[in-house]
């Protein structure tokens, strides 16, 4: 299957979700992620210092385990007591806004319906989206948000078309 690839060019494993802007690539591999002299994303920083936080808290955050192998101090919060754990490469663990998939990212495409597939489709009220169960020649069934009764998403690499489907029937959730 088709991959959304990281700028370098590997298979992406992270995605940036808040990503709704295509001025950047959200897609980022496992060695583009972060790396062992980055100081990561302040939402995976801990701190020692009880006021470090509003409101403060009752008992600071300790780290566990051993520093320099499960975590080490940010070199710019050290003087607050900040500190981050890191995976097995020494490096801080991406933001936590990434999503991240093991197996990459599959390419997906628009795929528009016709006026009489959107027929087909009962009972679509005023929701902007729904599943639905979408039937293929090929005797598979998927279940697809379909939105404004419009376009749904499918893997780029299945070459599908609208010749392919035989029925739409919205979903019972």
């Amino acid at each position: 299957m088709a991959k959304h690839l990281c700028d370098c060019g590997k298979i992406a494993v992270y995605c940036y979700m808040p990503a709704s802007e295509r001025d950047f690539n959200p897609y980022v591999c496992d060695d583009c992620i972060t790396s062992a002299d980055s100081e990561g994303c302040s939402c995976n920083w801990r701190y020692t210092n009880v006021n470090a936080y509003h409101p403060p808290l009752d008992n600071p955050e300790l780290p566990e385990g051993e520093e320099g192998k499960d975590w080490r101090w940010v070199p710019s919060q050290k003087e607050n007591g900040g500190w981050q754990y890191i995976d097995e490469k020494g490096r801080p663990y991406p933001c936590c806004e990434y999503d991240y998939d093991e197996d990459g990212y599959d390419i997906e495409v628009k795929l528009y319906l016709t006026e009489e597939q959107k027929g087909w489709i009962k009972d679509f009220s005023n929701d902007s989206w729904i599943t639905c169960d979408i039937h293929f020649k090929n005797g598979e069934i998927s279940k697809e948000w379909v939105i404004d009764k419009s376009y749904f998403w499918i893997t780029e690499d299945l070459g599908l078309t609208n010749n392919d489907i035989l029925k739409i029937v919205k979903s019972e959730n």
